[in-house]
């Protein structure tokens, strides 16, 4: 207990140091700042620069605050944008490790001695931060590698300060219940049980190497799992030299468009194609190799979108693209509903705001910044966006911001519209639909297989008396054939609309007979034959020889 008190102690005089008294005293916590500055008057003074200041005091704080700044900047869904600005600057950099703390550790990960596994380790780091430290090493067998080596204690560390953010955020929680903060601390401590177990990058690292083994251009470093364990991961040493020292020299332009495009390349395809996507590729995380092949490096922050949301992006970046407002209000309404209709009409304004504001100013017109704020006004109307559909638009934010930092010229839009292009046409390929077809086939199935036992379940609660219906007035049993009517309506439009959507899309695809698809002439005949009983049902609606509910006597 005494050391949770001397880290709330130091964590609250480190915010009162950095200007955050007013909130110190809004949060009942000034019984544990210095006995003079207690009764100060920080609560009538809300200071200026906010962002700024707490982003100074997380970082003088360290441990699980720098690690929860980080964190937070990546969510514009939980707190302002201009604290997620702020945030992405938090800096991780701490002294390393004495070398003989860090072989200790390594062996203690692994369970075995170092030298079992490997020939030699350098003592100098190549970076230190506050979760692990890095290390260049030779393998046994020859290979150079890089082991990634967690902090001896870190785990326990997070954990405490972890408890200590909680014990904070119920605090906050009664002054500003409005930001969640309970909820925030909750997602981080979600999100810190991957940073701290080595196994989750190794698989993230293993799938961006099966993702990208046909690309000449695009390097992923090999995992060694028999060298490998939740706190030490050793992985291939990429040769070449970091982006951010490239950058320093500006003496090959055309070197740095060609490396340009082939990181929109891969953006684009992680994003649209493989569905897997490294969140984060600013320049300190891309390595530049021989033949202007480019290394990716720290697979941490990684997200994943399922098909359903990769085709939503692929349309939402179209329709950017193509500054179609209408087209980004569907695609958003897809995804969830605001919560009341002037929010609905708050952000059809907000999204022809973004999109024309962007497109006015031609140097400023960049598809990556307009996708991120379209997300962020989203969830400021009470649409709730899935995380990694908000790690896209900050991923897409970061990746387009280092191709400018590349070539300043370079066109991100003009040069990945002809990609995501493709993408669509290949989700509107037939075998595609015949794969979507089949898995949503496969749930009918699933569905249908499960029908019958919920089915008992219901005689079983109706024999017990806990399933009660009456069903004696007339009216309703009349309700029940307008529904039944109505029903068939429905899905005789559906299935008319189906087939009349699969001639269209197969309109180019042979066989032909006479110039004219047969697969599409196929669908549009079968269309016709649903419209006909569609339209007789509906010219006999109020006919009253047509009434089904004509002489039908009441059994009540």
């Amino acid at each position: 207990m005494r050391k949770e008190l001397a880290r709330l102690t130091q964590v609250t005089r480190i915010g009162l140091k950095y200007g955050l008294g007013y909130f110190i005293q809004e949060m009942g916590l000034r019984w544990h700042l210095p006995f003079l500055t207690r009764f100060a008057g920080h609560e009538h003074k809300v200071p200026e620069g906010i962002p700024r200041r707490m982003r100074e005091a997380l970082e003088a704080m360290g441990g699980a605050f720098v690690k929860f700044g980080q964190f937070l900047s990546l969510r514009p869904d939980l707190i302002p944008q201009d604290y997620c600005d702020e945030f992405t600057r938090l800096l991780d950099k701490i002294e390393p490790l004495p070398f003989p703390q860090v072989k200790s550790a390594i062996e203690s990960g692994l369970g075995k001695r170092w030298n079992a596994l490997f020939r030699s380790i350098e003592k100098r780091p190549l970076g230190s931060a506050s979760v692990a430290q890095v290390h260049k090493a030779q393998l046994k067998s020859g290979e150079h590698v890089v082991i990634k080596v967690m902090r001896p204690g870190i785990a326990e560390v997070f954990k405490k300060d972890i408890q200590l953010m909680h014990f904070l955020a119920k605090k906050a929680e009664r002054r500003w219940p409005h930001l969640d903060p309970v909820g925030m601390v909750r997602e981080f401590e979600r999100y810190t049980k991957r940073e701290l177990n080595f196994v989750f990058e190794a698989r993230n690292i293993d799938t961006f190497a099966k993702n990208f083994r046909s690309w000449k251009k695009v390097v992923v470093p090999r995992v060694f799992w028999s060298a490998t364990t939740e706190r030490v991961l050793t992985m291939q040493y990429l040769a070449g030299e970091k982006l951010t020292a490239v950058l320093s020299r500006r003496d090959q332009p055309a070197r740095f468009e060609r490396i340009a495009k082939t990181l929109a390349e891969a953006t684009v395809a992680q994003f649209f194609d493989f569905g897997t996507f490294h969140a984060d590729l600013h320049p300190g995380n891309v390595i530049i190799m021989s033949g202007d092949r480019i290394g990716l490096l720290d697979f941490g922050i990684v997200g994943s979108l399922d098909q359903r949301l990769r085709r939503m992006g692929i349309r939402f970046y179209t329709a950017i693209v193509e500054r179609d407002t209408e087209h980004i209000m569907h695609l958003l309404l897809a995804i969830g509903a605001p919560t009341q209709a002037e929010q609905l009409d708050a952000l059809r304004n907000d999204v022809s705001r973004i999109v024309n504001a962007w497109y006015e100013e031609p140097g400023r017109a960049r598809i990556s910044n307009m996708m991120n704020h379209l997300f962020i006004a989203a969830t400021k109307r009470g649409i709730a966006m899935p995380t990694d559909l908000l790690l896209l638009g900050k991923g897409l934010l970061t990746a387009d911001a280092t191709a400018r930092v590349l070539d300043p010229e370079f066109d991100f839009v003009h040069y990945t519209r002809p990609i995501v292009e493709r993408l669509l046409k290949k989700e509107r390929a037939p075998t595609r639909l015949v794969q979507r077809f089949s898995g949503r086939a496969k749930e009918l199935s699933e569905t249908l297989i499960e029908l019958p036992e919920e089915l008992l379940e219901v005689t079983r609660l109706a024999k017990t008396g806990k399933l009660w219906l009456d069903l004696k007035d007339t009216d309703v049993r009349h309700l029940g054939m307008d529904v039944n009517l109505s029903s068939n309506r429905v899905s005789l439009a559906l299935v008319a609309a189906a087939c009349i959507v699969a001639s269209a899309l197969l309109a180019e695809i042979g066989p032909t007979v006479l110039d004219y698809p047969l697969v599409s002439s196929m669908a549009i005949i079968a269309a016709f034959f649903f419209l006909i009983p569609l339209t007789v049902s509906i010219w006999r609606e109020g006919r009253s020889r047509h009434d089904p509910h004509k002489g039908r006597k009441s059994i009540a």
